[in-house]
């Protein structure tokens, strides 16, 4: 993304997503990438639309959870799920 944009959930979700495919070995998403901020991400299984998603501001939560399915060293798939809490927080300018 481009210096200075403004991210929502669906950009988030969006930008994972085609991070773990880009990845050695992907099989592909074990499940739907949840990206909520704020209000949503206290929904559970919550998937951003183009309809529901939030731009992401520093005033809340936001909850990223994203799982994919990777080949091993001897062709099996083994499953990888990274569950991640991420706090906005405001540096101030130096």
């Amino acid at each position: 993304m481009s210096k200075g944009k403004r991210w929502t959930e669906l950009d988030v979700a969006t930008s994972v997503n085609q991070f773990r495919m880009q990845q050695d070995l992907s099989r592909g998403l074990s499940f739907a990438t949840i990206a909520g901020y704020g209000a949503n991400a206290a929904l559970p299984h919550y998937r951003p639309t183009v309809t529901t998603s939030q731009m992401i501001e520093t005033s809340s939560t936001l909850v990223l959870d994203s799982g994919g399915q990777y080949f091993g060293e001897l062709c099996t798939v083994y499953q990888i799920q990274c569950t991640a809490l991420v706090l906005a927080v405001v540096i101030p300018a130096q």
